[in-house]
């Protein structure tokens, strides 16, 4: 028996090599990463609500119903966040008023996607007030002419993530 484990330890022996001094090891940390937006879709507050409301208009059920169209032709759906925006104007002196305001309007938006079949856990709505502006408008203006200045930063980002 000597004989034999010699001779497989001595045909081995050539082909070891011997241990490096160092060994180098990596760690390597996984993160979980969000999923990628597949769209991101900008409504006009101005189309979907009554002014300085969040209250749908009539005429918003065919924009809501595309946008649930949509939604439901994402593939791995992950998550739909609805922010919702106001301008700077304050309501009746209340400028609290336009973070509670976005607030509402992005959850009229998940109320109606969710009558359309679209998962409530899915839907996440929040609100921004008058925080990311898109556009800036003298104060020097009349009030008539800040709101029809102001409109673009009246609106609704539908983030959808998932994949096409």
């Amino acid at each position: 028996g000597t004989a034999v484990t010699t001779g497989i330890a001595d045909a081995l022996a050539g082909e070891f090599q011997p241990l490096p001094s160092r060994v180098e090891s990596r760690v390597v940390v996984a993160q979980i990463v969000p999923p990628p937006a597949v769209e991101t879709i900008t409504l006009s507050s101005d189309a979907l609500f009554v002014f300085s409301e969040a209250t749908l208009v009539p005429s918003a059920q065919w924009l809501l119903n595309r946008l649930a169209d949509t939604i439901k032709m994402t593939k791995a759906l992950e998550k739909v966040e609805l922010v919702g925006h106001t301008d700077r104007l304050s309501y009746n002196g209340h400028p609290e008023r336009n973070q509670l305001l976005s607030e509402q309007r992005a959850a009229s938006i998940k109320q109606f996607l969710i009558g359309q079949g679209i998962a409530a856990d899915k839907i996440h709505a929040s609100g921004v007030g008058a925080a990311q502006p898109i556009v800036q408008c003298p104060t020097s203006q009349s009030e008539e002419k800040q709101v029809a200045c102001l409109q673009p930063n009246r609106r609704v980002e539908i983030t959808l993530y998932g994949s096409k």
